[in-house]
C-alpha cells in the first residue's frame, strides 16, 4: 500500500493477474474492522527517488521534507493501517522513519490531493512495474536484472527517453545520450544484451513480470536508429 498503488496497482505492467488497488483493499479490511499489516510503503523505493519536478513540488508544500518523509506520512495518516513494513540499509534511513512516525503528523486534505495529482501522473508513464526487491537475483549469465530496469524507469521519469518513436525531432540526440548515461551506470558484462531468455528469472520474480521480454525492449532501444 502506498499513495501510488492506492489507485492505480492494476495500471502497473507485470503485476499478477488479479490484483486490485490499494484502496479497494484497504476499505474491504476497514469493514471487516481488521487492521493491516502493509508493504512496499515506498513501492520498493521508487517513491524515494522521484523525478526532480515532484520533488519541486513535494518542497513547495514542506521544505524540508524528503519524498520518503511524503510516502511514509501518507501511509501513517490512514487509522487502520497497524504496521508498515519498510526494507531500510542505513542508519540515516532509520532515524528519519522512526522521526517521522514519532509522533506522526497526519497528511492534510491539500497534501493528500498534492500526491493524489503526482501518482496520476507517474501512472501514466511507461514503466516496467520493478520493484528493484532483487529477488531474481543473481543471474546466471551475470545480467544486473534490477539495475537495468531501474535504469530505464528512471530515464522514463525523467523524460531522457527517446519516446514515442523514432520520426520525433529529438530522436537522436536523446538516443546517443540515452545510450551513453547506460553504458556509464551498467557495466558491459551485466548489461541487457547479456540476457540468454532462460526464464529461470520468472519463477523469482513476486510482481511477475516478462523479464526477458523486458530485457529484449532494453536490448532494441540501444539498436534502434533513425530508418
Amino acid at each position: 500500500m502506498n499513495y501510488l498503488d492506492w489507485n492505480h496497482a492494476q495500471k502497473r505492467g507485470g503485476r499478477r493477474r488479479g490484483d486490485a488497488n490499494a484502496e479497494y483493499l484497504y476499505g474491504r479490511l476497514e469493514k471487516l474492522g481488521i487492521q493491516c499489516v502493509i508493504m512496499e510503503p515506498l513501492r520498493g523505493g521508487a517513491l524515494s527517488d522521484v523525478t526532480d519536478d515532484i520533488r519541486q513540488q513535494m518542497a513547495r508544500a514542506r521544505k524540508d521534507d524528503t519524498p520518503a518523509r511524503w510516502a511514509f506520512r501518507w501511509v501513517g495518516s490512514h487509522p487502520d493501517v497497524l504496521t508498515a513494513l519498510s526494507g531500510m540499509n542505513r542508519m540515516e534511513h532509520l532515524k528519519e522513519n522512526l522521526e517521522t512516525f514519532s509522533p506522526l503528523e497526519p497528511c492534510t486534505t491539500v497534501e493528500n490531493e498534492l500526491l493524489a495529482r503526482i501518482a496520476d501522473k507517474m501512472s501514466g508513464l511507461p514503466t516496467i512495474g520493478c520493484t528493484t526487491c532483487a529477488y531474481c537475483m543473481p543471474c546466471k549469465y551475470g545480467v544486473d536484472i534490477p539495475g537495468n530496469f531501474a535504469f530505464y524507469n528512471k530515464a522514463v521519469s525523467e523524460g531522457r527517453l527517446p519516446l514515442p518513436d523514432s520520426s520525433a525531432p529529438d530522436f537522436d540526440e536523446k538516443r546517443v545520450a540515452y545510450l551513453e548515461s547506460y553504458r556509464a551506470a551498467i557495466p558491459a558484462a551485466a548489461r541487457a544484451n547479456k540476457c540468454q531468455d532462460c526464464g529461470e528469472c520468472l519463477t523469482k520474480c513476486p510482481q511477475q513480470l516478462p523479464i526477458p521480454t523486458n530485457m529484449s525492449r532494453l536490448v532494441e532501444m540501444t539498436r534502434k536508429k533513425r530508418d
